[in-house]
């Protein structure tokens, strides 16, 4: 019964929340605050993937960016040159990542440790330089354009703040049950030690390329909004420095916790946002602003949050023991 009070009011605190950021634009009509919420979703897709893959699988990637490059312009191309519906063009565009997702990892998830980190950072150069080169294809430096308008159509264009929105509370439930599944504790052994589980009879090969595909997944869907939120991508925005970036938030926000990927998206973008002010100073005063979580909350942010639900539901434990003393007392 203690159980069902302490738990009850936390999840309608979270209902609540949810519900508020998705509607935000029904009673909100900043452009500026719309956007910041716009770029931590599209981060909490990429820190999800990311999660799943190193959090509880335990294989690192440094190259992450790539994939939601693939999402980016696989589905500006379809769209733009080749004329595809955006409905079938994103489609195309999650199925051919996952698909290059699983050729890549059929040999380097063989490796393991800073050999598997350096492998997925020249998979990442690889294509950063593929989009640079590729002038006729992909713009170039100088970008390619696309007008959300002419190819979502103008009512779509402007609600796309809640396919954004909406996708990454598919995915974080998505992911919440498949991390509590046999499926997500699978991965978990593989991450904590890789060579029992398969003295167990656990597929490795199989289970981490699914990681690496899923993940892959989620940062094409990433890619996909962040091309038509923004309607100009770079080969500038896809590079290592932002594969770190995901590697960062996954690792402030706390690992093997989804709800740690997007309290560490909110840090990655409201943080710089709040700090502008500072000018120069920025930068010195992000940096130990990071060190002091990582030093005094080694569980990430998701570890502050659970320190106070544990703080909220022993409030509710004793509220309740007083109450039950004070019908007691009565009764008696």
């Amino acid at each position: 019964m203690k159980v069902a009070i302490s738990k009850q009011p936390v999840r309608w605190i979270t209902v609540i929340i949810v519900l508020m950021i998705f509607l935000l634009p029904t009673y909100m009509d900043n452009p500026y605050y719309l956007r910041l919420i716009q770029m931590i979703a599209i981060f909490s897709l990429l820190g999800l993937g990311l999660n799943f893959l190193f959090g509880y699988t335990g294989q690192i990637s440094l190259g992450h960016a790539a994939f939601y490059a693939m999402g980016a312009y696989v589905s500006v191309i379809l769209e733009t040159i080749v004329g595809m519906h955006f409905l079938l063009a994103w489609i195309v565009t999650i199925l051919f990542t996952i698909v290059v997702a699983v050729i890549v990892s059929l040999p380097i998830l063989k490796l393991k440790g800073h050999y598997l980190a350096m492998a997925t950072i020249a998979f990442g150069l690889i294509i950063e330089t593929f989009l640079v080169q590729w002038r006729s294809l992909t713009g170039g430096h100088d970008g390619t354009f696309i007008m959300p308008e002419t190819i979502l159509g103008p009512w779509l264009a402007e609600n796309i703040y809640y396919l954004i929105v909406g996708s990454v509370i598919i995915s974080f439930m998505l992911l919440r049950n498949l991390t509590r599944s046999s499926i997500g504790r699978v991965h978990m052994a593989l991450r904590d030690d890789e060579d029992a589980a398969e003295a167990l009879g656990v597929n490795v090969l199989k289970h981490k390329v699914f990681a690496f595909a899923l993940s892959a997944a989620l940062a094409a869907i990433a890619g996909i909004w962040y091309a038509h939120y923004s309607m100009v991508i770079t080969p500038e925005v896809f590079g290592v420095h932002t594969s770190i970036q995901i590697l960062m938030l996954i690792v402030i926000g706390g690992l093997a916790s989804n709800l740690g990927s997007i309290l560490g998206a909110a840090f990655l973008i409201l943080v710089p946002e709040l700090l502008q002010e500072f000018q120069d100073a920025t930068v010195f005063i992000y940096g130990l602003i990071v060190l002091a979580v990582l030093i005094f909350f080694p569980k990430g942010l998701a570890g502050i949050v659970q320190l106070v639900i544990r703080f909220f539901k022993k409030f509710l434990f004793s509220h309740d023991k007083d109450s039950e003393k004070g019908s007691f007392k009565d009764v008696s």
